[in-house]
């Protein structure tokens, strides 16, 4: 053991240097007196003697200087101001260069010809171009659509970089090309590499490292790529429309990809259900499958088992409801307990003449030869229903005369409580039919049964105050939207809105893919009667549906100074002439195709040309005028020659 004496003490020295946290904890138990001022390091050393080796608890013992002591604290301290760096680095955000994030992110002012991404409502996102400010934040922008658009600064979701002063007319052929140049597969090469290197990028690097080049179009790819990824990257900063992406740890990813894998293995296997009830639907009723095929495999058994707990009102979970209303959407049925009963019925699980409560109550209908024998025989031996239990007696005597059974002979029906059986037996019969039944009781003029009185009433009529006609022309137009069809039109379609002029009665109809197209089609709808017709609509009365009180549609009607009447919660009734209207159009409609034996995708073209005919027919609310004829009087009826609907026809080229 070398020992270096320096100052009159010693201190002993390890191999490897110690830990400032283990000089602390040794200084710690020194008193006052032991301490002296060192003038290098700003606080006072113990003094050591020789005997004091194990102080520092440091496995075999060496001399240990004050000045190698000093470089050492120095050491610690300068370590641990660095680790005190780069947390602080950390939290701002470095880029592998040493370039601060907020350097990197550095926001960009929108500009007169800048192509921007924006998001117009929670479901679409588009291209635009920048035209004008308009107003203090806010800027005037050309779609894709041709469509010029006020939007807020926090609409913008992404800056295309170099691209200036560009033609709102080349944004269509921009999406297009980079379409085409999508390739998710991209990222995952990319993840790899900058995965191993520890680096984060923006659109542009991640754009110049996958396509070799940070042009325009290749970094609006890229922007793309990452938009859509929810697997390789995440976001580390943002800043306006500018954003740092980071790869995600190899574990997370692989987390993910486990995920994604069984939610598209779920998917599948949903499809293939779906695809299984609808063959299942197409086969006739001797070949469909039996009710035990139908509980062979887990998968199938359980979702066969939420639908029939949904048909009769008993899920166990919200699960089983959710399952249930996924496969009844799938099919394009309602999401109610009838149309899971009618679907069990259809392919073949449930009998046609299903006792619901009997599936309710978990009867069991399924019993052994013994059983059924036994209840034969009670049945068998039953008195006959006609015979008084107490005495034996007949009642009643009678024959059946058309249909019905006359009573000619009543012997013990004087007393009120046999009357009353009489009628309860006779489902609760009204008194005129009781007295054809039974002449002995034509002199009876009141009976009152409470199962009657509650069972019977029915509610008065609905004032027809509120559907007046009108005398001036678009003083008041009424609409209500119908949907969603079972099964969409040939091009796509599943509502229908009509607008009825109050005061001719006549109907312009719409149909729409989404409740959300409504403000759109009113707004045409408005333009047109503004335009044909010199005039602006007054009063618009329709139904308490939300998108006649969405935000644009509120707005809309707000500026123009028109009026919004609607109707009160369940009552229907004050938009009656819309309800009515929507009830004709479709009779009409599926009496077209039911006699054109066409398929039921064709209800768009019958529902329109059911319009059409409707305007030109009389109406007994106009005293058997013709719509048409009171709004335009010198039109003709027809522009063309009516054909039955659904007939073939032929097409000439001249």
């Amino acid at each position: 053991m070398a020992v270096r004496a320096m100052n009159t003490y010693s201190i002993f020295r390890s191999v490897p240097s110690p830990p400032l946290a283990a000089l602390g904890s040794c200084l710690h138990h020194f008193t006052a007196s032991q301490w002296r001022p060192h003038a290098k390091i700003g606080f006072r050393l113990p003094n050591f003697r020789s005997g004091q080796a194990g102080l520092l608890g440091y496995g075999s013992v060496r001399s240990y200087s004050s000045e190698s002591l000093v470089e050492s604290v120095m050491e610690e301290l300068g370590s641990l101001r660095k680790r005190k760096r780069i947390c602080a680095s950390a939290k701002v955000g470095l880029t592998n260069s040493g370039e601060l994030l907020e350097d990197k992110l550095e926001r960009k002012a929108l500009q007169k010809g800048l192509l921007l991404e924006f998001k117009k409502d929670s479901e679409r996102v588009l291209l635009a171009v920048a035209q004008r400010p308009d107003g203090k934040k806010n800027w005037m922008v050309s779609d894709q659509n041709g469509v010029t658009t006020s939007i807020k600064p926090q609409q913008v979701t992404f800056i295309v970089p170099g691209a200036e002063n560009f033609d709102h007319k080349e944004i269509s052929d921009f999406i297009e090309k980079a379409q085409n140049n999508l390739d998710p597969s991209l990222l995952e090469y990319a993840w790899v590499e900058l995965l191993e290197k520890n680096k984060s990028v923006t659109v542009m690097d991640l754009a110049e490292m996958i396509f070799g080049s940070a042009e325009p179009l290749e970094s609006y790819c890229a922007h793309l790529l990452l938009s859509k990824d929810e697997i390789y990257f995440t976001v580390l900063e943002s800043k306006g429309s500018f954003s740092f992406y980071g790869p995600r740890p190899a574990s997370q990813v692989e987390e993910l990809l486990r995920r994604k894998l069984a939610k598209e293995t779920a998917e599948r296997e949903f499809e293939e259900f779906v695809q299984l009830l609808k063959s299942a639907k197409s086969m006739p009723p001797h070949a469909k499958p039996s009710k035990s095929s139908w509980e062979v495999e887990e998968n199938i058994r359980n979702r066969i088992k939420s639908l029939e707990n949904y048909a009769i009102d008993a899920c166990e979970n919200g699960e089983q409801k959710k399952t249930a209303g996924m496969i009844l959407r799938a099919l394009g049925l309602s999401k109610t307990s009838a149309s899971a009963l009618n679907l069990l019925i259809v392919i073949g699980y449930f009998p046609v003449h299903v006792n619901l409560d009997l599936l309710k109550f978990n009867i069991r209908t399924d019993h052994s030869d013994e059983i059924i024998s036994a209840a034969e025989c009670l049945l068998s031996g039953s008195s006959d229903p006609d015979e008084d239990q107490g005495t034996g007696r007949t009642i009643g005597v009678g024959c059946e005369l058309q249909g019905h059974y006359h009573l000619a002979m009543l012997m013990a029906c004087t007393s009120a409580a046999s009357l009353n059986l009489l009628h309860s037996r006779l489902g609760h019969s009204s008194l005129s039919k009781l007295k054809k039944l039974v002449p002995s009781l034509s002199s009876l003029f009141i009976f009152d049964c409470e199962s009657c009185q509650r069972g019977k009433h029915a509610r008065s009529s609905f004032s027809s105050c509120v559907n007046n006609r009108v005398e001036a022309p678009f003083s008041l137009v009424q609409s209500d939207v119908w949907g969603p069809s079972r099964v969409n039109s040939t091009h796509g379609f599943s509502y229908f809105v009509t607008f009825i002029h109050n005061f001719s009665r006549c109907t312009w109809l719409f149909l729409m893919k989404s409740r959300s197209e409504l403000f759109s089609v009113f707004q045409t709808f408005t333009a047109e009667i503004k335009t044909q017709f010199e005039v602006s609509i007054r009063t618009l009365r329709s139904d308490n549906a939300h998108e006649y009180f969405s935000s644009q549609f509120t707005t809309f009607i707000t500026t123009r100074g028109i009026l919004h009447q609607s109707s009160c919660p369940y009552i229907p009734q004050q938009n009656g002439v819309a309800e009515r209207k929507n009830r004709h159009l479709i009779e009409i409609a599926r009496t077209l195709l039911l006699h054109a034996n066409l398929p039921t995708k064709f209800w768009g073209d019958a529902v329109l040309t059911a319009c059409y005919l409707i305007n030109r027919m009389p109406s007994s609310v106009l005293k058997d005028n013709i719509p048409h004829s009171l709004l335009f009087p010198s039109q003709p009826f027809y522009s063309v020659p009516l054909r039955v609907f659904g007939c073939i026809c032929f097409m000439h080229s001249f």
